[in-house]
């Protein structure tokens, strides 16, 4: 059974009713100010002043009024500042159509594909090369804080010292430890090597 409760409403009726109003008129999705897809959207960079190509269209009429829409890669500069800044504009299907034309070209010429693969592959292999030798150093840092945790361990159990100091000391080799192999995680992440990877002891305690 559901009544009209009789106690004072937590939240004014008239509150209420905005909320419920406000939250009905952005529950609707707004069409795409752009209809179709853009194919090189994020690719393209201007021809004039290296600014990134945005999609654009324009709406006309031909001659017997019917609508015409016609799509194209503007520069963002032109589009945010002016025309007095830069021009450069391409049609949406002339600009696909170009680089269509050129991978058919290069798949049809295994040579070609060969030379922009080996190209790709030396300069990632180029730009890894820091960050495999920094691995190797994080690697080394780890093994070596696992080391000096299970000495102190040692010692704790057979030397007669302070706890108080020793848990101290152990705290901080697990914070540098956690911090390292953090910052490991993520080289191994982005050198996609996770397989690889090396295993560490991840814990020493009292």
């Amino acid at each position: 059974m559901i009544a009209d409760g009789l106690h004072p409403p937590i939240i004014e009726q008239t509150l209420w009713d905005k909320v419920q109003f406000l939250r009905q008129k952005k529950s609707h999705v707004s069409l795409k100010k752009y209809q179709g897809d853009f194919l090189l959207t994020g690719l393209l960079r201007c021809p004039q002043c290296g600014s990134a190509m945005t999609a654009s269209r324009t709406n006309n009429k031909d001659k017997n009024g019917n609508l015409v829409i016609r799509r194209y890669n503007s520069c963002s500069a032109m589009r945010s500042k002016g025309s007095s800044v830069c021009s450069a504009s391409v049609r949406k299907t002339e600009a696909e159509q170009y680089v269509f034309d050129r991978l058919k070209e290069v798949i049809d010429k295994p040579h070609i594909l060969r030379g922009i693969l080996q190209n790709v592959n030396a300069r990632r292999k180029g730009a890894s090369g820091p960050f495999r030798q920094e691995l190797i150093t994080l690697t080394a840092k780890l093994e070596d804080n696992s080391v000096k945790r299970q000495r102190y361990v040692e010692l704790f159990e057979t030397e007669d010292l302070d706890k108080e100091l020793f848990s101290h000391r152990l705290t901080e080799l697990e914070k540098e430890f956690t911090e390292l192999d953090y910052r490991r995680v993520q080289l191994v992440r982005d050198l996609g090597e996770g397989a690889a990877s090396p295993s560490i002891t991840t814990r020493c305690e009292l």
